[in-house]
């Protein structure tokens, strides 16, 4: 959101598509890993379920909302507002206990035995 909310090159753009869609994908996979593990069996489709209502619901509102302000503030001050809530949001997840104590207790790869 921020390279696309400068307006610079195309090449940068397309590197920045490609990183963020890489990281999308690998924090996809980390919730999904956690889910999981986390939830209990009985319980795991319908939270599967909620999870997934409230990601695609969340989209056409914000799709409905970013119009009418591109409209009244321009399409890169908006892009950059967005940017900057990923980034609150980001940074106050990040500070949450429930959520930097999470560790996942899969199984441990063997040794090899090899150095």
């Amino acid at each position: 959101m921020l390279v696309l909310g400068t307006h610079v090159s195309t090449w940068l753009l397309t590197a920045s598509f490609v990183i963020a869609g890489a990281a999308l994908s690998l924090l996809d996979l980390a919730w999904n890993m956690t889910v999981q593990e986390k939830v209990p069996e009985a319980m795991l489709s319908r939270i599967m379920s909620i999870d997934g209502f409230f990601s695609f619901v969340a989209t056409p509102i914000g799709q409905l909302a970013v119009g009418p302000l591109a409209l009244a503030l321009g399409a890169g001050r908006v892009q950059l507002g967005c940017f900057a809530l990923a980034v609150l949001v980001g940074a106050v997840a990040a500070t949450r206990r429930t959520v930097t104590d999470v560790r996942l207790t899969g199984a441990e790869p063997e040794a090899t035995g090899r150095s």
